[in-house]
Order: C-alpha cells, then sequence, then structure tokens
C-alpha cells in the first residue's frame, strides 16, 4: 500500500488544463496509485527512474521513494 504524495508544481500542471474533465480523471488515477504503484513501466533512457502511468494522450511520470508516491511531470501529447 503507497501513499501518494501530489507536489505542489504537479497539481499547477493539471489546474492548467483545459479540460476540467480530465482533471478529475487523473487525480482518480492518481488514487488508483495507492494499490499498485509498481506495477506501471519505467519510463526509458535517462528517465529511467521514473515510472509512467497512461491516461489516454496523457502520461504521468512518478517516482516510488519508501512507500510514496511522487508525481513529477504531466506530459501532453495534445492540447488539452
Amino acid at each position: 500500500m503507497y501513499k501518494v504524495s501530489v507536489p505542489e508544481t504537479f497539481r499547477k500542471e493539471v489546474e492548467n488544463l483545459k479540460n476540467k474533465n480530465l482533471e478529475q480523471i487523473i487525480y482518480e488515477k492518481l488514487k488508483t496509485l495507492e494499490e499498485d504503484a509498481d506495477k506501471y513501466p519505467h519510463a526509458r533512457h535517462e528517465l529511467r527512474k521514473y515510472r509512467k502511468l497512461r491516461i489516454g494522450k496523457l502520461r504521468i511520470l512518478y517516482e516510488i521513494v519508501g512507500d510514496v508516491v511522487y508525481p513529477k511531470k504531466l506530459i501532453k501529447r495534445h492540447k488539452y
């Protein structure tokens, strides 16, 4: 069981999305990380220390430190 700690920088990235419905979906997916944060794959190359969570065309890069999950970056493929 993990605890998700959302940093202020990540929270601002999510709030800046134009689609507010997507904001709710992102926070629901982050809650699922409390159960199985280590089941998602690692990112590649220099981002290898992060794992990635896919939400449609969006990716959330997060890091697991002990039993705490830190979402680090929101990657957008299109304008949201």
